[in-house]
């Protein structure tokens, strides 16, 4: 959308150094065209920038819990002195059977 404005802003623009040479187009107010175009491009640029910022926010909060995350993994690996990887691999489940050597 913001690509098709700035042609139709441009195209305007065009119409507008024609228009001193020749006849606009019935009903074309062509300054107030630009003028409107422009206000526009204007807000989906701020609209963009806000956006953004929020995006930005939010990675960093994401980040910080995840950090917070593997923190608390690493505090509790130290205390109980077993990776967390260990523990999942040794946990028995419910219905499986423990293989045996058939010899």
């Amino acid at each position: 959308m913001e690509i098709q404005l700035k042609a139709e802003v441009a195209s305007l623009l065009a119409l507008a150094e024609q228009a001193d040479q020749s006849a606009v187009p019935d009903g074309m107010n062509l300054p107030a065209e630009i003028a409107r175009r422009q206000a526009r491009l204007e807000a989906m640029a701020a609209a963009k920038v806000k956006i953004e910022e929020r995006a930005k926010a939010r990675f960093e909060k994401e980040q910080a819990e995840y950090e917070a995350k593997l923190a608390h993994r690493e505090q509790k690996a130290k205390e109980s002195g077993k990776s967390p990887a260990a523990s999942r691999r040794n946990r028995r489940l419910p219905g499986r059977r423990r293989k045996t050597s058939s010899i």
